[in-house]
């Protein structure tokens, strides 16, 4: 028979952060009437199979690293499992929406955001030099001017 623990994911008499980021998990994809039901199950986002059981999800994700972490699907379109989860930081999670703008560049895909971090421009100058229909080579080398535009 399965303990306590198991079936209600409590220490102490208190839900654990993990328990609630399983049951939060499984009702997003299977419950119609959840408020996140349109992004995760209406999209045919699913649990795997072994994730049913909070002891196997605990047994494969651990406990999360910190307050700061919450569970994250690296592939957004895959269902939850193993091989597709992560505890990650909301910065993390924030750079792995569906609506991020990906880039890539000399072999190597990252969002918009990573890019202009890495070479030192802003998000918003990186942005308008690629919708102006710059190519991504020319957008990311060319100098940014100072100042102001005339006018």
């Amino acid at each position: 028979m399965r303990g306590f623990q198991e079936i209600h994911g409590h220490a102490k008499g208190k839900r654990t952060p993990e328990y609630r980021a399983w049951h939060d998990m499984k009702q997003r994809c299977t419950n119609p009437k959840h408020h996140e039901w349109k992004n995760y199950g209406a999209r045919g986002i699913g649990v795997c199979l072994q994730w049913q059981s909070f002891s196997n999800f605990l047994a494969d994700m651990g406990e999360r690293p910190s307050p700061l972490h919450s569970l994250d699907r690296k592939e957004n379109d895959g269902d939850y499992c193993k091989s597709n989860c992560r505890w990650a930081t909301k910065l993390e999670q924030d750079r792995n929406r569906r609506t991020c703008r990906m880039v890539e560049w000399n072999g190597l895909t990252k969002t918009l955001v990573e890019w202009a971090e890495e070479i030192g421009m802003s998000k918003r100058t990186l942005t308008r030099r690629l919708d102006k229909g710059m190519s991504i080579g020319d957008a990311m080398v060319s100098k940014v001017r100072r100042g102001r535009r005339a006018r």
